[in-house]
């Protein structure tokens, strides 16, 4: 592995700075263009009256971001094909958030996922959540339009990666090579919730993180409302699953192309160190191995960006409508203001959410592997939240102290294990890495240590030659105690989370009902419709109709409800 130092070519630069130019110039044509965002709802949900299409490609782009091009790929590198499974049941929970949770979110009509929370439980449980996806995620149609073209750019950029892969080893080879190298495998059949990748914990976080991003989170959510009923809004939504499903699978393609390149010179523990982290194998492959060829490397770039910019994007105008909707109009009662004011106040949160994130990234150097901890962060947070709504639909006895009981027990449990797993050291099992080709222009290595590995590997080694060592030694296995909960895989931390919150919640809503003698009175709209039709009652309205009320009948709504509840 040779020690000079690929650069970027004029060509590549100039495909960079197109990007760029590109997706700032759609966001420009819709500020000055048509309606102008005048009011919150052109600003937040597109005027509702969205194609299908360019909303499929946003909610792909949206679900499937940096993280998902350049981890996925190092995870492939690093652990096997494992995650790719979790496909076969993504598309179980999609089907079951545009059935349980979808319905109710068109027949309010809200902005925000987290207006249902306020009508079914309380202020306070509305507040809480808004809070959590702002500490957890960090105009519409300018990004829903954009998203679509920075999706484009990431299919261009895998298969450019793929196809110059393929080229250079061979379709059949990439394949063979991984085979041997054991990262093409079935999980394990194992009932173990300490093994990292198990058939059920694959199989189940599938269908739970599709639920938890379209049941409940307000980026996906705030999507599917840009459509004007809940038809082409459901068709929009399984249009996505094979866009989801094919680049999820193209991304652990690429994880195989880059260990079939450096399978015998693994670049984490080669003697040189050209890298420190499995973070930065997908960005090292692209400028050492595509960098022979001029532009190749700038649309790959442009493809990861792209994935950068359509997630980021997507959160920008999210935690907008989360911060006007549950939190501006709620505690200083900005209702009185013109709806003009309204929508520059949301443009400038916007423009102030874009300022904090990039004094974020300025921080997060700090903070080496992010990727690992945004997962975790993700799954700590969602299945707590997705209890909380489910709850909400499905339950006509769950009232708001039990759903924060369970909401807080949930969170507390999920971010103890996490951190605590964190903190006490535990190591993942990995699969043999090769230093075997590697050839060595220095002439004392004493000590190759690699952080992602915890191994350390002695050598002393005349000038140039090539190393004879094989795989990476085994890790000490004498090792402190450990906390049994923190040896769990991460892949249960959102099924765990949601399993506490489900029955903490339930629980604690009928104990509290019966101490109080106070019994929730819930309507009829704020409940699944799957729940009304087994319950033998009757909906009230004709799902191919149901479209987002207008807004004085979305006002008008909520009078009604709030007239409801003092009632009550």
């Amino acid at each position: 592995m040779g020690s000079e130092k690929a650069i970027l070519s004029v060509a590549d630069y100039i495909l960079f700075i197109l990007m760029l130019l590109v997706s700032s110039g759609i966001g420009l044509y819709f500020r000055f263009s048509g309606g102008r965002q005048r009011t919150t709802s052109e600003f937040l949900l597109a005027g509702k009256n969205m194609p299908i299409l360019p909303v499929a490609f946003s909610i792909m782009a949206s679900y499937l971001s940096a993280i998902t091009v350049i981890g996925t790929p190092a995870e492939v590198y690093i652990f096997g094909i494992h995650l790719l499974y979790t496909c076969v049941s993504y598309p179980i929970g999609v089907v079951i958030a545009s059935y349980v949770c979808l319905p109710v979110f068109f027949k309010l009509g809200e902005c925000t996922a987290y207006e249902y929370l306020e009508k079914r439980f309380g202020k306070l449980t509305r507040t809480l959540t808004s809070v959590i996806f702002l500490v957890q995620t960090g105009g519409m149609k300018a990004v829903l339009w954009t998203d679509l073209f920075q999706a484009m750019l990431m299919f261009i950029g895998i298969f450019a990666v793929l196809i110059k892969g393929f080229l250079d080893i061979g379709f059949s080879e990439v394949f063979r090579i991984g085979y041997e190298g054991g990262r093409i495998a079935l999980p394990a059949f194992s009932l173990s919730l300490t093994e990292r990748y198990t058939v059920w914990n694959v199989l189940l976080l599938g269908c739970i993180y599709s639920l938890m991003n379209f049941g409940a989170n307000q980026v996906q959510i705030q999507r599917l409302l840009t459509l004007k009923n809940i038809s082409r809004s459901r068709m929009t939504l399984y249009l996505s699953i094979p866009l989801n499903i094919l680049f999820y699978g193209l991304t652990c393609v690429v994880g195989l192309v880059i260990y079939a390149r450096f399978y015998r010179c693994d670049p984490l523990t080669a003697p040189n160190k050209p890298i420190s982290v499995a973070d930065q194998l997908m960005p090292f492959y692209m400028i050492k191995v595509l960098g022979s060829s001029p532009g190749l490397p700038g649309l790959c770039i442009c493809g990861v960006f792209g994935a950068a910019l359509s997630t980021v994007s997507s959160a920008m105008n999210s935690l907008s409508a989360v911060t006007m909707q549950d939190l501006v109009r709620l505690f200083l009662e900005s209702r009185r203001y013109s709806e003009k004011t309204m929508t520059l106040t949301a443009k400038a949160l916007t423009l102030f959410y874009g300022v904090l994130c990039i004094l974020m990234t300025v921080l997060a150097a700090a903070f080496g592997n992010l990727i690992q901890a945004s997962i975790i962060v993700w799954r700590m947070c969602g299945g707590p939240v997705l209890a909380v709504f489910l709850l909400g639909m499905l339950t006509t006895r769950t009232n708001e102290k039990g759903a924060l009981i369970g909401l807080l027990s949930s969170l507390c449990m999920t971010a103890w294990i996490s951190f605590g797993t964190s903190a006490s050291g535990v190591r993942p099992k990995i699969l043999p890495l090769s230093v075997e080709g590697c050839q060595v222009n220095s002439t004392l290595f004493s000590q190759i240590s690699s952080p992602i590995l915890g191994s350390t590997v002695m050598s002393i080694l005349p000038e140039t030659s090539t190393l004879r060592i094989t795989s990476v030694p085994k890790i000490n296995t004498e090792s402190p105690y450990v906390f049994p909960l923190y040896k769990i895989s991460y892949m249960w931390y959102g099924p765990l989370g949601l399993l506490v919150g489900l029955i903490v919640g339930y629980i604690s809503s009928i104990i509290i009902s019966r101490i109080t003698g106070e019994y929730p009175n819930v309507a009829e709209e704020f409940l699944s419709p799957v729940l009304t039709q087994f319950s033998g009652k009757k909906n009230g309205f004709k799902e191919k109709e149901l479209e987002i009320p207008g807004q004085d009948e979305a006002e008008h709504l909520t009078n009604e409800t709030s007239i409801h509840n003092s009632t009550v």
